[in-house]
């Protein structure tokens, strides 16, 4: 059993292939198993890997490359990787991304050393304008506890690239992504893994490095009128189970989900009472939200306790905006 297994979903990434597949074949960790999910890519992603592991011969007994007959969406990739998994632990890898050379081991060592279902660690992120900062989570000691710290207390991370996961974790709870989501796919899977699990543990070091140049990362393009029903969908999914589970402690996660949404998304309704109207059970939490500030919590309060109120703000800011472009 090799002990962590490192799952890539390959689409449209011939332009940053190469630099991924290099940083994980030159992995300090020696036991450690890639499977690359090829989902039908129109492009030269496969091409470039092959010629990448050739670089790289004690590697390719441990790479695992499944071709998919038909495009399954990054949900359905992310499944048939998770399901292949063979070792101990399992993490994902983007392909546009990249990693530093030991992180899975640093990883699977704090795994080892806590005896953790969960490691995780701090983001690299690259801007396009070439700014590089990184992102930390504070160790929380339960996964109950942390659920709602991560998502309520300004540090969400609902990534599965930057989490170790024990692979009996997931397979015993049949945890996968939901099936035809391929927005937040990872965000569902990570509630769930969170929730089942008994330890978790982070890492003070970030070791994984998220690219924010590529334009046709899903990440980069979600917030469209024909996206938002899947991603509608996820947010509701993961809220159900949720209330199934513990409705006491998760309400106020559950309506912080559907805020999030509903403020993300807010560009791809035309109609607004429509987007007032949704979700407004949510309303009632919103001086709870600490990722917006209290004074932005204050006006939102405010100005969606009632639809008329909201009607007359969006007015006076759209009068003020047209004076100012004058």
């Amino acid at each position: 059993m090799p002990k962590v297994s490192v799952i890539v979903p390959v689409y449209g990434a011939e332009n940053f292939i190469e630099r991924c597949a290099r940083s994980l074949f030159e992995q300090t960790l020696d036991d450690i198993e890639y499977i690359f999910v090829n989902d039908c890519t129109p492009d030269r992603s496969m091409e470039i890997l092959k010629n990448v592991l050739s670089n790289y011969p004690s590697r390719r007994d441990q790479v695992k490359i499944i071709n998919h007959e038909h495009n399954q969406g990054q949900a359905g990739a992310r499944t048939t990787g998770m399901k292949a998994a063979a070792g101990e632990y399992m993490i994902h890898c983007d392909p546009d991304d990249w990693v530093e050379t030991d992180m899975y081991e640093q990883l699977y060592l704090l795994a080892i050393e806590h005896k953790a279902d969960i490691v995780t660690c701090g983001i690299i992120h690259h801007e396009k304008n070439g700014t590089v900062w990184k992102s930390f989570l504070q160790y929380c000691p339960t996964p109950r506890l942390s659920l709602k710290y991560l998502y309520l207390k300004h540090h969400r991370s609902c990534f599965l690239w930057n989490k170790l996961i024990r692979t009996k974790l997931i397979k015993s709870n049949n945890i996968y992504p939901f099936e035809g989501i391929n927005f937040g796919e990872d965000q569902n899977v990570v509630i769930r893994v969170l929730y089942y699990a008994n330890t978790f543990y982070h890492s003070k070091d970030a070791f994984y490095h998220y690219n924010h140049n590529n334009e046709n990362s899903a990440t980069n393009n979600r917030r469209t009128t024909s996206k938002w029903s899947k991603w509608k969908e996820n947010v509701d999914k993961m809220c159900s189970f949720m209330m199934a589970v513990d409705p006491i402690n998760f309400e106020t996660t559950c309506n912080y989900f559907k805020f999030d949404a509903k403020m993300f998304y807010m560009s791809a309704f035309d109609n607004t009472k429509e987007w007032f109207n949704l979700y407004r059970e949510c309303h009632k939490d919103i001086m709870k939200f600490n990722e917006y500030s209290l004074r932005a919590r204050l006006i939102l309060k405010i100005i969606l306790s009632d639809y008329l109120v909201f009607s007359m703000y969006k007015k006076l800011k759209t009068r003020k905006n047209s004076t100012t472009h004058r």
